[in-house]
């Protein structure tokens, strides 16, 4: 089911129009918390769809599992999917709240949605590879 991937790929792909809107800083905040409150809706209807219907897996690309990247959720993985992005959603809405314009750089909205992304990816993966492909997202961004 594509909807264990939404909570990955938007914030993968607000990251890309956010940099596409460098320029306006009000743009990138809009696509930024638009894109997170998105990605904590899809990841509450994860959760009710794991609640009613049991653990729910896609392979990415209909690649079988030892070559393609499967993501599955179960209970625990979407509820700590959901605490998580709901956490990102209220620091990003803090962050903005302190009018920290001089000091943030115009390449903070597209990391922290690509941290998103890694965190989300690192609660949804079916294998240990993929595991640590979202730690480095995940660490990648933390470092810028």
């Amino acid at each position: 089911m594509i909807l264990v991937a939404l909570p990955i790929i938007v914030p993968l792909f607000a990251a890309g129009l956010s940099l596409l809107a460098i320029r306006s800083l009000v743009l990138q905040r809009i696509v930024s918390v638009a894109a997170t409150v998105a990605a904590l809706a899809s990841s509450i209807a994860l959760l009710i769809e794991v609640e009613a219907d049991g653990i729910v897996s896609h392979d990415a690309g209909a690649w079988p599992p030892p070559f393609g990247i499967t993501l599955v959720a179960d209970l625990a993985a979407s509820m700590f999917l959901v605490v998580s992005l709901a956490v990102i959603v209220l620091v990003q809405i803090f962050a903005i709240g302190q009018r920290a314009d001089s000091a943030q750089p115009r390449i903070a909205h597209p990391v922290y949605l690509v941290l998103s992304a890694g965190v989300s990816m690192s609660f949804l993966t079916g294998d240990l590879f993929n595991l640590f492909v979202a730690f480095e997202v995940m660490l990648i961004s933390s470092y810028v």
